[in-house]
C-alpha cells in the first residue's frame, strides 16, 4: 500500500488566520506580508489580534510566524481556512502558549 505524496499547489496561495494574544497596531500590516489586521476579545476580556489572509506557501507562513516573534507577540493558533477554488479545508496547526 503507497501513500499519496503531497502536492502543494502552485496555482493559488492558501488562506491562513493567525491568532495572537495582545493588540498589534494595523501599521504591520505590510510587514507581514498583507495580512488584514483585526481585533477581538477571548472569552476572559483580554484582547487578540488576528490576522487573515492568503500566503503563498510553508516558507512565506514561516517567515510571518517568526516576524511575529519578533515582535514578542503570543502566537495562540494557526489555522489553513477553506480554499475558495475547490472548498476544501486543510489541516489545522494549533499552538497553544
Amino acid at each position: 500500500m503507497s501513500v499519496p505524496e503531497y502536492q502543494p499547489s502552485r496555482t493559488h496561495s492558501m488562506t491562513f488566520q493567525i491568532t495572537v494574544r495582545g493588540r498589534l497596531g494595523c501599521q504591520w500590516s505590510e510587514w507581514l506580508d498583507g495580512l488584514s489586521i483585526t481585533f477581538e476579545m477571548d472569552p476572559g476580556g483580554f484582547p487578540i489580534t488576528v490576522l487573515t489572509g492568503p500566503v503563498r506557501d510553508q516558507a512565506a507562513l514561516r517567515g510571518v510566524l517568526v516576524r511575529l516573534w519578533d515582535l514578542a507577540m503570543d502566537v495562540v493558533s494557526v489555522h489553513q481556512l477553506p480554499s475558495q477554488a475547490d472548498g476544501e479545508v486543510g489541516d489545522a496547526v494549533v499552538t497553544e502558549g
